[in-house]
């Protein structure tokens, strides 16, 4: 009967012994997901260097602009640049949105205002503000044939500004994106190069008087 207990004893200590040994070793062995957890986010908690950080307030301040020229453009002038000012409107929202989630992966919650340092900077900020209110005041052909040109110029030296840019930046992420925009910013000036050959400008010449 001894011999019978002490069996049925030993029959149940070993599974219970063999569970202890499970969850040590669970207990000890280090997880493989946290590990990958913290891969992914190190990339994520990577901050922007000062540099970075004006590069992005600048293209958030371009975006605000193209985005009010957009719909300016929507309201004042002739169908076919309204359709364009629809699309610039449309691509620099989904633009700006891009670079301000960018912007708050890296820590960077808040875009701080673009503020011009040279004078060259400041020279170019006039004259988008001047030629804006220049805008508000005209309508049809001869708003499209101010705005379209305005788009041109402004385009072209955001093209330069933001090639620049890849060549300079750490952020890889961020030299990824200003890869991409390079191709949205080069169709939006080939879309108003375009109009410029088709739109009418004939309402902008001086008027004759009838010959008598």
């Amino acid at each position: 009967m001894k011999i019978k207990t002490l069996a049925l004893v030993f029959a149940f200590a070993i599974p219970a012994l063999a569970s202890a040994d499970d969850k040590q070793a669970d207990k000890s062995t280090p997880s493989d997901k946290s590990t990958t957890d913290k891969s992914k986010t190190d990339k994520s908690a990577a901050k922007l260097g000062e540099a970075e950080i004006k590069l992005v307030a600048h293209i958030h301040h371009v975006n605000t602009m193209v985005i009010d020229l957009g719909k300016l453009a929507e309201r004042s002038g002739t169908a076919a640049v309204k359709r364009y000012g629809t699309t610039v409107v449309r691509d620099h929202q989904t633009e700006d949105k891009e670079i301000i989630a960018l912007a708050k992966k890296r820590g960077l919650t808040k875009i701080p205002a673009d503020m011009p340092e040279t004078e060259a900077e400041k020279a170019d900020l006039k004259t988008q503000m001047d030629a804006m209110a220049s805008l508000k005041k005209i309508k049809g052909t001869e708003f499209d044939r101010q705005y379209l040109q305005l788009m041109v110029d402004s385009h072209d030296k955001e093209i330069v500004r933001n090639d620049a840019a890849v060549a300079t930046v750490s952020d890889s992420d961020l030299k990824t994106w200003l890869e991409a925009r390079h191709t949205t910013l080069q169709r939006h000036v080939d879309a108003a190069r375009e109009l410029q050959k088709t739109s009418p400008q004939a309402s902008t010449e001086p008027k004759t008087a009838p010959k008598p």
